[in-house]
Parts: C-alpha cells; sequence; structure tokens
C-alpha cells in the first residue's frame, strides 16, 4: 500500500476468498488481526497525507477518465489481452491452474486463490483498469497449472511435459526481444515488423516507433543538456532567479535526475505530486518552461522566446517540445501556484 494504492484490490479479493471458504476460520484467529493491525499502522502515515490533501489519487483517477487517456477494453478484450501480455503459449498453464483450483481434487483447499483471481479480474474489468494491473497474480496461477499438468500426464502423456516445456521455452526467447531491451531500437523496429506481433496498449499516448514501456526510456538526458544549454546562456545573475518550469513530471525528474551534473537547479512543475511541493523561492521573473508551445506563456509573461527544441527519434512524441526563455511574470508565481494544479 506505500508503494501502489492497487494492492487494496488484492486485500479486498483475499477477503472475499477467506469469506466463500472454509479458510473463514483465519478471520477469527489472533494472528489475523494483529497483521491486519500492523499493516494498517505502517500505512496510517501515508493515510492521513491522502486525507490531508483529499485523496489526490482520487482526483487524478477521476481526471484520466475525463480525458479518456487510459485504454478502456471491454471484457473479453480484457481477457484476451491477459492471455497476449502472459504468453499465449502459457495461457492453456494459467487456466488449466484457475480450473485446477475450482475443480482438482487437491486443488480445492487452495480455491481461495481461484477466487482471488476472479474477483480481481471482474473488478479491474468492472472499474475500467489497465490491462496489466492483474500481471503480478498470474504466478499462483502457473503454480496451480503445474501441479494439474503433471497430475493429469502422471498415468500417460508424459512426454507432453518435454513438448510443452520446449514451447514455452521457444516462445519466451522468441517473445523476449518485445518485452525487455535485448535488441538494439532500429533492431526492435525490424524484428517487431517481422514478427507480427504488437503488444496491447495501456494507453493513449503517442509512442513512436517504440511501445510505451520503451519509448518512456528516451530522451530525459536530451531534455536535461538542452536546457542546461539555455540556462548557461544566461548571466549568473540571472541564472540565480531563474526557475525552470515543466508541465511534465517525467521532464521535472529528468532535471532534478540528470541537472546536478550539468550545472542545474531544482525544477518546479505543476503536475501530480510536485504542485504540492510549490514554486520554491522562485518570483517568475526569469523562467525556463518546457514542454509547452509557447501560446498559453504569452498570457502571463512580458516576453516569451524559444530558446531551445528537444526531441529523439526513439522517445514518445509527446516529448518531443520546445523550450520557452519567459521574463517578467505579470504577476506573483505564489498567487498563480494554486490555480495551476495539473492532476492528469
Amino acid at each position: 500500500m506505500q508503494t501502489k494504492y492497487g494492492i487494496a484490490f488484492f486485500v479486498v479479493a483475499v477477503v472475499v476468498g477467506l469469506v466463500l471458504t472454509p479458510e473463514r476460520r483465519f478471520l477469527i484467529t489472533k494472528q489475523f488481526w494483529i497483521g491486519a493491525a500492523i499493516a494498517f499502522l505502517i500505512f496510517l502515515p501515508n493515510l492521513i497525507w491522502l486525507i490531508r490533501h483529499d485523496f489526490p489519487f482520487l482526483e487524478l483517477m477521476h481526471n484520466i477518465r475525463q480525458t479518456h487517456r487510459d485504454v478502456v477494453r471491454g471484457p473479453i478484450a480484457f481477457f484476451v489481452d491477459q492471455v497476449q501480455i502472459m504468453n499465449p503459449i502459457l495461457f492453456p498453464l494459467w487456466l488449466g491452474g484457475l480450473v485446477w483450483l475450482f475443480l482438482g481434487r487437491e486443488g480445492r483447499r487452495f480455491r481461495v486463490l481461484g477466487i482471488v483471481y476472479i474477483v480481481l479480474l471482474a473488478a479491474f474489468i468492472a472499474l475500467r483498469g489497465k490491462n496489466y494491473y492483474l500481471a503480478s497474480i498470474y504466478p499462483v496461477l502457473f503454480a496451480a497449472g503445474a501441479i494439474g499438468f503433471e497430475k493429469i500426464t502422471a498415468a500417460r502423456w508424459k512426454w507432453s511435459r518435454l513438448v510443452y516445456a520446449l514451447l514455452v521455452v521457444g516462445s519466451t526467447i522468441i517473445l523476449a526481444p518485445t518485452v525487455s531491451p535485448i535488441l538494439s531500437p532500429e533492431q526492435f523496429v525490424a524484428y517487431q515488423k517481422k514478427l507480427g506481433f504488437e503488444p496491447p496498449k495501456a494507453e493513449n499516448q503517442p509512442t513512436g516507433p517504440l511501445p510505451q514501456y520503451f519509448a518512456d526510456e528516451f530522451g530525459w538526458e536530451n531534455i536535461a543538456r538542452e536546457t542546461a544549454r539555455v540556462y548557461n546562456s544566461l548571466s549568473p545573475e540571472e541564472q540565480a532567479r531563474t526557475a525552470i518550469f515543466a508541465n511534465n513530471y517525467g521532464e521535472a525528474g529528468a532535471i532534478d535526475y540528470f541537472g546536478p551534473r550539468l550545472g542545474l537547479p531544482k525544477s518546479i512543475c505543476n503536475h501530480q505530486s510536485y504542485w504540492l511541493w510549490g514554486p520554491r523561492d522562485y518570483d517568475g521573473s526569469i523562467v525556463i518552461v518546457l514542454g509547452s508551445d509557447g501560446t498559453g506563456d504569452r498570457e502571463h509573461f512580458q516576453s516569451v522566446e524559444p530558446a531551445g527544441r528537444v526531441e529523439h527519434p526513439y522517445s514518445r512524441r509527446d516529448e518531443h517540445f520546445d523550450i520557452f526563455l519567459c521574463r517578467g511574470l505579470t504577476g506573483d508565481l505564489h498567487q498563480f501556484w494554486p490555480r495551476m494544479k495539473n492532476y492528469h
């Protein structure tokens, strides 16, 4: 819960599974409630923070829904995505594991795990969750499927174990470059085109030639270097009061990560958690603006001039943008800040 609030769905699914199976006996043990209390105490500071800040996570999710950023999949399409994400060759294994948990003579005592999967699958479909949110539960079904497969082939068809193992290994080797950075970007593009297999998208983002999870690995240092070039073109007196404003937490993170070795100050940003940290001590007299087309900035500054350009052939297309040097904010930055919140 400290890392990902989505774990709350898993907690609910486990409780549902316990209630619907003989394992409900664990709900009346003191160990269960002591463990729950310890977990709650560990999470309590995070919960207090959420309450004090009006649950930013819920506001973020609401805004994302309104902008249709995430890909919304129907029940059948969501299930088909699971087959693709987990490797189609493994589909019989985890589906068989689910069947074994409900119908297998020995598997039924672990039925609670099958119920957890069903509850999570139904919840993410109903709440329009991303297709990869279920990924972490599949090792349970792989294990169950392996036991079921072993039972079925114990007396006959033992040869099928080796055949299936070879299919799994072979398909993994073939698909590995599509999910791991094994090939160069140029080789990957050619390989994916030849393979004819494209992983299902989770977000409606202009990614360019690479899938989002690869495209997100490129361009960040370029952002910091081009920003440093603009920053270093200013006099030391100007640099002392120059803010670097990013419209996206990724760009702000690039400045904060790569910036120190380039002599850059910490960035300010109105996107998600960065907005909560405010504009620091800057007054807006000089601002280097990243991730903007400059049109909106002209309303708030006395002068706005293009000063640089960021792009990378393999980064996401929304990470291709101009850098603007803006001077003379027509107001107080700290007064502007509350109206600049961007939870998207």
